[in-house]
């Protein structure tokens, strides 16, 4: 009795332990609204060679997907309004470890790596040193499932 009360306990626990049905959570690997717009922005990048005046400012409240090309140079991150919940204003730079293209880094791992950045274009910082330049900017960090 005591033997078959064992294998009642032990033998499904052992089955349970071989079990893989659980869900996991992983991150992006493919941006559809990038991939599907990737020759958007290489269109109108060339329109914008001047450099930047001050005051500079960009909310990223647009209705664009890449970076505004008359104030960044490169599309290395996601605009959006939907992958924050504590944004400041509508829109958001999402550093997200997808290239221009929505895919995943080539070389992303579980060690750290080069990926997103937003570059501007060049900013006339022709000023007198008497006049206090600054930069500001928002910045929310990831949840842990995120990291």
């Amino acid at each position: 009795m005591i033997k078959k009360a064992i294998l009642n306990i032990i033998l499904p626990g052992l089955f349970i332990g071989l079990a893989d049905g659980q869900e996991i959570v992983t991150g992006l690997q493919t941006n559809l609204l990038v991939k599907n717009a990737g020759s958007a922005y290489t269109e109108s990048k060339s329109l914008a060679d001047d450099t930047l005046a001050l005051p500079f400012f960009d909310d990223f409240s647009g209705e664009y997907i890449f970076p505004d090309s008359r104030k960044w140079s490169d599309n290395f991150v996601f605009i959006n309004n939907t992958y924050s919940d504590k944004q400041i204003t509508s829109g958001i730079a999402t550093f997200d470890a997808l290239d221009s293209t929505g895919s995943l880094y080539e070389e992303a791992s579980s060690v750290t790596f080069e990926a997103d950045h937003l570059t501007s274009r060049p900013i006339n910082l022709d000023f007198p040193a008497s006049d206090n330049i600054w930069l500001s900017f928002h910045y929310q960090m990831p949840e842990s499932q995120d990291l």
